[in-house]
């Protein structure tokens, strides 16, 4: 009978012992599920969409959990059943920014049909995003501060997919690398970091598409503004661009001691073929009936005149507002022959080749002394309203009939 009894006890100790062992095993298990999903979550970034020279990704450093031998490895899950969608998004998004930066580059204002909404909300967005461009491309073009080489890296700390995969949200911090035309000569290279955007999209036909692009900057009341924006927005930016295409009528004469390169009298009686030839150069997509031209002589050769040329349209870029004209500012290289006849012009090509082609047509440089550019581009719009008025250069000549070189 006792020992019946030991038998019984024995038993019982040694069930109770595996139940202990089986629930710290089970809880062990959950433990490390958790630790697990906790690093993916913790170390998920994304890499840059552009490769950058001089912008180096940081990396996190990931903390590994082992596992104990004992227990298989755990099989993780996707963070959002919308991880497949994610990929789609970014290319609209890296899409978009190309144009923005390519913008800066080219001075011309982009089509954005293919990444933006064409419904009110994304119209209304837009319409003031590229007049925020506008006014930025116009100061540009006056202080040489062209994009002539960009990169940059855009690092995605959140991607949303939400209302049934319909709507997503982005969170990221964009940053660049850029040389500015007036820095070409002498390689600087500027940088900005820590650029944040909120980026909201709509699934519009099984096409993300952009509603608006929130970002922090001088037009913004914060980060979190709301959008559309506020017709006072609106109107501020108007009023720069009305300001920046006031008219001047007359000649611009140099500054003193600025050495100034008159046009020979044959070059000044053929200005209508070299206004011709840049307009049809530098903006060979508008008629050539609306396109009006200025110039400021740099260097010249026998057979080669160096210029810094401006173009500007006559037709209104409706998308950009009531007051943004399209214009094209570069350095030239006005080919002729011995008779003073335009034989070809050579400009530098917009995008990665705009620096390499500078030096290739400029190897002294485009400018000793910086052109006129703001006041030809202000000559520009009062030849708008006043098309018989010929272009500064003759002016000048005109008005120093003595100047040499």
């Amino acid at each position: 009978m006792l020992k019946k009894i030991l038998f019984v006890i024995s038993i019982i100790f040694i069930l109770t012992a595996c139940a202990e062992k089986q629930s710290a095993m089970f809880d062990l298990q959950n433990t490390v599920i958790a630790m697990s999903q906790t690093s993916i979550v913790m170390t998920q970034t994304a890499l840059p969409t552009k490769p950058s020279s001089t912008l180096t990704p940081v990396s996190t450093d990931t903390i590994v959990y082992p596992t104990p031998s004992v227990l298989p490895s755990a099989t993780i899950t996707p963070t959002s059943p919308y991880e497949a969608e994610h990929r789609e998004i970014e290319k609209v998004v890296e899409a978009y920014f190309e144009k923005l930066y390519y913008m800066r580059n080219s001075f011309q204002i982009e089509n954005f049909d293919d990444v933006v909404s064409s419904a009110s909300d994304g119209r209304i967005f837009l319409k003031t995003e590229l007049r925020k461009q506008a006014v930025g491309i116009t100061s540009a073009r006056v202080n040489f501060l062209r994009y002539a080489s960009y990169s940059y890296t855009l690092d995605y700390s959140e991607i949303v997919v939400f209302e049934s995969g319909q709507r997503a949200r982005v969170n990221l911090t964009e940053g660049n690398s850029i040389v500015y035309e007036l820095s070409i000569p002498y390689g600087i290279v500027s940088s900005a970091s820590g650029i944040k955007h909120i980026i909201m999209l709509r699934n519009e036909e099984n096409k993300w598409k952009i509603i608006y692009d929130v970002y922090d900057d001088y037009s913004h009341r914060s980060l979190y503004a709301p959008t559309p924006f506020p017709e006072d927005v609106l109107n501020s930016l108007d009023k720069i661009l009305i300001n920046l295409s006031q008219g001047q009528s007359g000649p611009a004469l140099p500054e003193e001691g600025k050495l100034f390169i008159p046009s020979e009298p044959e070059q000044l009686e053929k200005w209508k073929e070299y206004e011709t030839a840049l307009a049809e150069k530098l903006m060979p997509q508008y008629p050539r009936n609306t396109v009006l031209c200025e110039w400021e002589l740099t260097e010249k050769t026998e057979q080669k005149l160096n210029v810094w040329a401006i173009c500007m349209t006559t037709l209104k870029s409706e998308d950009a507002g009531s007051y943004y004209f399209p214009v094209a500012s570069m350095p030239a290289v006005i080919n002729i022959d011995s008779d003073n006849i335009v034989q070809s012009i050579d400009i530098p090509k917009y995008g990665n080749q705009y620096i390499s082609d500078f030096w290739k047509l400029f190897p002294n440089g485009a400018w000793k002394d910086l052109p006129s550019a703001n006041a030809m581009e202000k000559h520009l719009h009062w030849r708008r309203v006043h098309p018989n008025e010929p272009p500064l250069i003759v002016l000048n000549a005109t008005t120093i009939p003595t100047a040499t070189p």
